[in-house]
């Protein structure tokens, strides 16, 4: 155990693999309105928050295959879980599972798949004394703004 003495995290960086890069970076950047903070042609890093970001990456040029199994979901939490749903209908994205959720569950959500079948699980947490301290994380972070349509050249 390195008690004190453990350094630092300033950040996560999950990496997706895709054979159409360009779409998913498409996707991430025009409908979930991300910002692309460093576009590098095969790959391209996204914000997702202060200090969290997707990379897309050209999946013949990285480190891995699109066709791997796509066993990750990524969770992105919200207080504005309605305006989410009601857009991505809008945009007649394909839900996997639609909104679930009520007093006794921790959370309220709905999975829906980016271009390649990757899933993104939009929640709104419940008050419940399970993860109130989680909870109340939230309170002093600043949402990342949407930036649709700002591409980094």
């Amino acid at each position: 155990m390195l008690g004190n003495d453990r350094p630092d995290i300033i950040a996560t960086n999950a990496f997706y693999y895709y054979h159409d890069v360009e779409a998913a970076w498409k996707y991430y950047q025009d409908t979930l309105g991300l910002e692309t903070v460093v576009d590098y042609g095969f790959a391209k890093i996204l914000r997702l928050a202060e200090s969290s970001y997707l990379t897309v990456v050209k999946a013949d040029e990285g480190m891995h295959s699109a066709d791997e199994p796509k066993l990750v979901t990524l969770h992105l939490v919200t207080d504005q879980l309605n305006r989410w749903h009601a857009y991505f209908l809008q945009q007649d994205a394909q839900i996997e599972y639609d909104v679930a959720g009520g007093e006794d569950m921790l959370a309220d959500s709905f999975v829906v798949l980016d271009t390649e079948g990757y899933r993104l699980r939009f929640a709104r947490y419940n008050p419940h004394p399970n993860h109130s301290s989680f909870v109340e994380s939230f309170a002093n972070v600043t949402p990342v703004l949407s930036t649709r349509g700002r591409r980094v050249t």
